[in-house]
């Protein structure tokens, strides 16, 4: 996953409860767990990732479901490099949080 992203610079990885976080110039874009990736999601690109039926990332804590703002990355995206440029790094809500400090 790293090598597509890589042309766009300043991508690094750490590790993060048992998966990774993905983030450029230091800050959080995607997690990866289990050999899916999550990209960050917000009210201004919620509808394209519900319209090709991706779904957010959950788990669970002391008996609750907990929905997080990363949303499954759709196979589509994953499979087009260009698609997955604009995705998950020409959206503002990707470099709005710092992670992995």
């Amino acid at each position: 996953m790293l090598e597509l992203l890589e042309p766009c610079g300043g991508i690094t990885y750490c590790r993060m409860f048992g998966g990774y976080a993905i983030r450029k110039n230091g800050l959080a874009i995607a997690l990866m767990f289990k050999d899916e990736i999550y990209f960050k999601v917000d009210d201004s690109n919620r509808a394209d990732y519900e319209n090709l039926n991706s779904e957010p990332f959950t788990y669970e804590k002391k008996g609750k479901t907990i929905i997080i703002s990363n949303w499954k990355l759709p196979i589509e995206i994953l499979e087009d490099p260009e698609k997955l440029m604009i995705w998950g790094l020409s959206r503002d809500t990707c470099r709005k949080v710092p992670l992995c400090f």
